[in-house]
């Protein structure tokens, strides 16, 4: 079995809260990234031996790559409902954008891309 662990992004949401699991339970070693460590350890999940919390920042780049150190591949489960941001659309683009360029410069094989698309209010 494979020993490098499977980044999930979102894996507080609703997708990447049972993403986590199900990879676990198919044999899986998998580092749940998230702003909030103490967030992710609340999970039910959370004490699996195969899991690894690892805090990251899709806003910052370096974060990011950090967090994908020594990862084959990643989930990326985000999207950006950050009060902060006054514009989502341009923090959902800047945010995967930082994703992607940090997968490319830390060896990532595969990347998964479940991204929802934002709706406008009418």
């Amino acid at each position: 079995m494979e020993q490098r662990p499977v980044a999930v992004t979102g894996a507080t949401g609703y997708v990447g809260g049972r993403l986590v699991p199900m990879l676990l339970e198919r044999g899986h070693r998998v580092r749940a990234l998230g702003r909030s460590k103490a967030k992710l350890a609340c999970r039910p999940w959370s004490r699996n031996p195969a899991l690894e919390i690892a805090q990251c920042d899709v806003m910052e780049k370096e974060s990011v790559k950090k967090a994908l150190e020594g990862c084959r591949a990643v989930y990326y489960l985000i999207h950006s409902m950050n009060p902060k941001e006054k514009d989502f659309a341009e923090a959902d683009r800047k945010a995967a954008r930082n994703m992607y360029e940090a997968a490319g410069s830390s060896g990532i094989e595969r990347q998964e891309v479940f991204q929802l698309p934002i709706c406008a209010r009418q």
